[in-house]
């Protein structure tokens, strides 16, 4: 209990009273009572002044103390931040300079993979002009040699050797025409073994590089080189009719590669990115 609470729950009309009463009615006693009052005032007064200036330094030093927490906290919390910042700033700029590498791969990718279909489909393309033989184009073993280099013909040794075995029939025989047949079957199986060998070439190019590609390109591409594979030998793919409309599956192969081409061009030009965009949110 505090002197304010003290002073109150005293009956300071009784003490008054009996005070009064003790030292008589009259002028003194007023005096004397007056001067009671005033003491017992000032007595409170300063018991309130010193209380309120105990809350007032409790209060202070609390204020103090939460500015203190406050300023230690606000420091720990801009540490937190700034290592969180350089954390994702680092981890940024290691997510371009992978983009970065992951970029120049796919430009020097895309040019060539298409290279090779363009060039492939080509070669499809032109296969029955190539293929083209006449007889008396077989009448002269050196002839027929210098055409099948300006057509550019690979006359590796196991086609020079069924040449040669031909034309050492041919002396025997001597019919030209039987040796056209015999030259015509060779020089088809040898053409389509060089697309075979071409298509091979592209596949495993195709595969290798398929971490590169977009899911758009690679959608495209992986349509161009099935129907590719048909073209080049049916047996190679079971999932085509019979009477399937060669020359328009030719046609649709090319329109194809021109909607890959445009495809490649809008990638190549602008760049794809998508997954560093979201990675980095």
């Amino acid at each position: 209990m505090n002197l304010q609470t003290m002073l109150n729950d005293f009956d300071w009309g009784s003490i008054l009273s009996y005070v009064t009463s003790v030292i008589g009615g009259g002028f003194a006693g007023g005096l004397i009572l007056l001067g009671i009052q005033t003491l017992l005032k000032k007595g409170v007064a300063y018991q309130f002044d010193k209380k309120m200036q105990e809350i007032k330094e409790k209060h202070d030093k609390t204020i103090v103390d939460l500015g203190h927490e406050y300023n230690k906290q606000l420091s720990a919390f801009n540490a937190a931040i700034a290592k969180e910042s350089d954390k994702r700033q680092q981890d940024f700029q290691r997510k371009i300079h992978d983009f970065s590498l992951y970029s120049t791969k796919r430009h020097e990718i895309y040019p060539e993979l298409f290279k090779k279909i363009h060039r492939l489909n080509s070669q499809i393309y032109n296969f029955e002009s190539k293929a083209f033989l006449e007889v008396h184009m077989l009448e002269s073993k050196s002839q027929l040699i210098t055409y099948l280099k300006e057509i550019e013909v690979d006359l590796n040794e196991r086609f020079t050797n069924q040449i040669e075995k031909i034309y050492k029939e041919y002396e025997q025989h001597k019919n030209l025409h039987i040796s056209f047949q015999q030259f015509n079957l060779v020089f088809r199986s040898h053409l389509t073994a060089e697309l075979a060998k071409e298509y091979t070439v592209l596949n495993k190019f195709h595969s290798e590089s398929l971490l590169y590609l977009s899911d758009n390109v690679a959608l495209e591409i992986d349509k161009i080189i099935h129907v590719i594979a048909y073209l080049i030998s049916p047996d190679m793919r079971k999932d085509y009719p019979k009477n399937i409309d060669v020359p328009a599956l030719k046609d649709e192969v090319t329109e194809r590669i021109d909607t890959l081409k445009q495809l490649l061009k809008r990638e190549l030009a602008v760049g794809d990115y998508s997954d560093l965009v979201l990675e980095s949110k």
